[in-house]
């Protein structure tokens, strides 16, 4: 599995922000330095999964921050064993809601309508899901017949 840890940056400016930090704050520990970037422990956890000792001056860290930059964006670990599906409750991902009509339309794709669990939208246990899925369903469905989709 790969995790992008700071999905609204690209790799390009992230690279830049560390650089920028270990400059200005040189004299600092590297994880100090980077305070703020992501939380501490996380950060700590990086730098040592880059294999460099969170402690080392921002200074001395520089030649690092483009290896780091990465490993941020891409945090890649192995997957032993996934559960079947009978052990899940729901599923995430799916089309932003901002990609859609307020009648659950695609506004990309006109004609294509999505409901449920095909949005990302995660509610809490309890039926939230589920209600999510009745009341899209219904809403998409009096859409689409409207338009002449059904």
């Amino acid at each position: 599995a790969v995790l992008d840890l700071l999905p609204d940056v690209s790799l390009k400016q992230l690279q830049e922000d560390i650089r920028c930090r270990c400059t200005e704050y040189s004299s600092l520990p590297a994880e100090e330095a980077l305070l703020g970037l992501l939380p501490a422990k996380v950060l700590r956890a990086l730098i040592l999964y880059i294999g460099k000792d969170p402690e080392t001056k921002a200074a001395k860290f520089l030649p690092e921050s483009d290896a780091l930059g990465v490993a941020i964006k891409s945090l890649a670990f192995p997957v032993k064993e996934l559960p079947d599906l009978t052990t899940g409750q729901i599923c995430s991902g799916g089309f932003a809601p901002e990609e859609l009509t307020e009648t659950m339309e695609v506004k990309k794709l006109p004609g294509l309508f999505v409901t449920g669990e095909a949005v990302n939208v995660d509610g809490i246990c309890g039926g939230y899901n589920l209600q999510w899925a009745f009341s899209t369903g219904a809403v998409a469905g009096r859409a689409a017949a409207s338009k002449g989709f059904v």
